[in-house]
């Protein structure tokens, strides 16, 4: 794990509430298992004991029980998991035990029915279940959900409202319902210092990362997210102006890969040959397994254009396409997985085809762009988008803007030339974040003509994107806050770049 999964990892569970807010790929759901764990070993000793994982996403059971299983393994407990003292709750499960009816003829309205359960007589308290409880994506419930879960958890102090065990995992860009972001005091619930926030990515490549983000907000205004603020207060995110466009640069990842390929097509035949003859050039050409890659789309026509053209085209190589919707995914090595960004929140695929962007629609809500935004934060390596231009006000509209991020993410931005030295050195110590290094910096910007793009190889694919970098007796050094990630490293030193710290000496090779 990451020195942040680690130190979050660590924290004791002294039975009082907690909220993890991450962006997408952070490791939410790891730590959640280590928590649980460590809940459970606290509490092992109480014989009517039973902890709480609750869900809205039916296919993270099987994700969720998996990795429970691998913490538990992995720290040394003796036999198997105890499922009798752990249950795992989908909502909707939960409310149909609780006798909870879904108004409308929304059934994902958990937030509805639970406010309306609330407001009946007779209906609103129901007697406490558990001991402690686990919210796992939790940006799909809302407050009223949340109101009502937390009533399922035993109070261990009559005299404390604040001693519910009630751990939530919360990423506000992933609000696929769009539900309202609660105020955890009038859910009885005291967050204050018991927030954290996981600041790194370690799921998608920055390209991808940075090419969803900025699709999502000029989809979405960024003001609508509640945690953007605080994104830009921890210096997460920063707004930039790139080739003459806003954007916003990506700090919570730093792992570099190829840039997102997006495809527009004025005719939907087309559309599917060209997503038919990609996965066979991936499969074929290049051998990617087919079990490496997920198709994700948003409507029943896109789906069955996928489970006709698609498959058929697949089974040329004898490689089949399967539909899983609302289940916990199943992979043989010749089946690629095509599904719904609702039913895929949580998982990873290395690549990942978005299928029919321009459906991410709906009706009574327009466009889907936390939908689209889940959607592409599921690749890990390779990430390509297809879609039809001009087909609806809404479907031109997205893909308009994927057309318009994919110019400027693929644009190198060059330093502005009437930046002086000392705006420069100004900004790199403020991104350096220790003052102690401002001689130092002076020091290598007064004696070195340093480069701020990013490193390239020779196939124009970017190795690394350091504060800055420059060449020095034939050596290519590259300044970085903090080590690189080990692929990072490595790709480096096969480049012959040495990685520099602030503050370390620059080694002159001898003459």
């Amino acid at each position: 794990m990451s020195a942040e999964q680690q130190r979050l990892c660590g924290y004791k569970m002294d039975g009082k509430p907690r909220l993890v807010r991450g962006v997408a790929g952070s490791g939410k759901t790891a730590v959640m298992a280590h928590w649980l764990v460590k809940t459970l070993r606290r509490m092992r000793q109480q014989s009517d004991l039973k902890i709480w994982a609750v869900f809205a996403n039916q296919s993270l059971s099987g994700l969720i029980r998996d990795t429970l299983n691998d913490v538990w393994t992995g720290e040394g407990e003796p036999g198997p998991f105890p499922t009798e003292r752990v249950e795992l709750w989908h909502i909707g499960m939960l409310w149909n035990i609780l006798g909870v009816r879904m108004p409308g003829d929304d059934p994902f309205d958990y937030n509805g029915a639970a406010k309306l359960h609330l407001g009946r007589p007779g209906h609103g308290s129901p007697p406490p279940m558990c001991h402690a409880m686990f919210i796992d994506e939790a940006q799909d419930m809302g407050p009223f959900a949340f109101e009502l879960l937390t009533r399922l958890v035993v109070q261990s102090d009559d005299s404390n409202t604040n001693t519910r065990s009630v751990n939530i995992f919360y990423d506000n860009a992933q609000n696929v319902y769009g539900r309202p972001t609660p105020k955890w005091s009038e859910i009885g619930l005291d967050m204050r210092g018991r927030s954290s926030v996981m600041e790194e990515s370690f799921r998608s490549t920055k390209p991808i990362t940075e090419f969803a983000l900025n699709v999502l907000y000029r989809l979405q205004p960024s003001e609508k997210s509640g945690d953007h603020a605080e994104l830009i207060d921890k210096g997460l995110v920063e707004r930039i102006d790139r080739s003459g466009g806003e954007w916003w640069d990506v700090r919570f990842n730093q792992t570099h890969g190829p840039f997102p390929l997006v495809k527009l097509f004025t005719d939907i035949e087309a559309e599917f040959d060209a997503l038919g003859n990609q996965l066979f050039s991936w499969i074929v050409t290049d051998g990617v397994p087919p079990n490496d890659i997920c198709i994700l789309f948003n409507s029943e026509a896109i789906r069955t254009r996928l489970e006709s053209q698609v498959d058929a085209r697949l089974r040329t190589v004898n490689v089949r396409l399967e539909v899983q919707v609302g289940q916990a995914f199943t992979r043989d090595a010749n089946t690629v997985v095509a599904s719904t960004a609702q039913s895929f929140k949580g998982y990873e695929s290395e690549i990942v085809v978005i299928a029919g962007a321009d459906r991410f629609v709906a009706r009574d809500r327009g466009i889907l762009a936390n939908n689209l935004y889940v959607a592409m934060t599921r690749a890990r390596s390779v990430l390509a988008v297809f879609g039809l231009r001009g087909k609806s006000d809404d479907g031109s509209r997205i893909m308009s803007v994927l057309k318009e991020c994919h110019a400027l993410l693929t644009q190198v931005p060059a330093v502005q030339s009437e930046s002086s030295m000392v705006d420069v050195a100004e900004e790199l110590l403020r991104r350096i974040g220790v003052k102690k290094h401002r001689d130092w910096l002076k020091s290598v910007l007064k004696k070195y003509a340093i480069e701020q793009d990013p490193i390239f190889a020779e196939d124009g694919e970017v190795i690394a994107e350091p504060l800055f970098w420059f060449d020095h007796d034939g050596i290519r050094y590259a300044c970085f806050k903090e080590g690189p990630k080990q692929a990072v490293a490595n790709r480096l030193e096969d480049a012959g770049i040495k990685v520099l710290l602030p503050g370390a000496a620059i080694r002159v090779a001898p003459q």
